[in-house]
């Protein structure tokens, strides 16, 4: 089988620089959860409540990715839903309020939601050109 070609190893090794820098990026304040939880006051109600807002922003926003896939491309709508998800992370950290880190988390939930079903899309697409596994990399 002859080597792919260097702009097809590119596009692999950015398909999994995205994957890996998304999985690092949003998992990196959860543990602090305890004490985001702590310093707004949260019972552990409030703080479900908080949280579910990640999958909300995810389920009402996420399904238009196909849509704006089709319109442009994959690996566009994931770097740019990957630079429009990175201005939320920081105010994860320094919300003010349960109602804010609520927002925070919907707005990390939508753009993660679209930016999962691009990457996913686009990683499929350059498996396919690659001819070897890539998204179970």
């Amino acid at each position: 089988m002859p080597s792919p070609s260097p702009a097809l190893t590119r596009a692999r090794v950015a398909v999994s620089v995205l994957f890996v820098v998304n999985g690092i990026a949003l998992a990196a304040w959860l543990p602090r959860l305890a004490q985001v939880q702590a310093d707004l006051g949260l019972n552990d109600a409030q703080l479900g409540l908080v949280l579910a807002c990640g999958a909300a922003g995810g389920l009402m926003v996420g399904p238009l990715s196909g849509l704006l896939v089709a319109r442009s491309n994959s690996a566009r709508v994931s770097v740019l839903a990957f630079v429009t998800l990175l201005p939320a992370l920081p105010l994860v950290g320094i919300a003010p309020s349960g109602l804010f880190l609520a927002l925070v988390l919907f707005w990390l939930g939508a753009t993660d939601g679209v930016m999962d079903a691009a990457m996913n899309a686009h990683g499929l697409r350059v498996q396919t050109r690659y001819g070897r596994s890539v998204i179970n990399g």
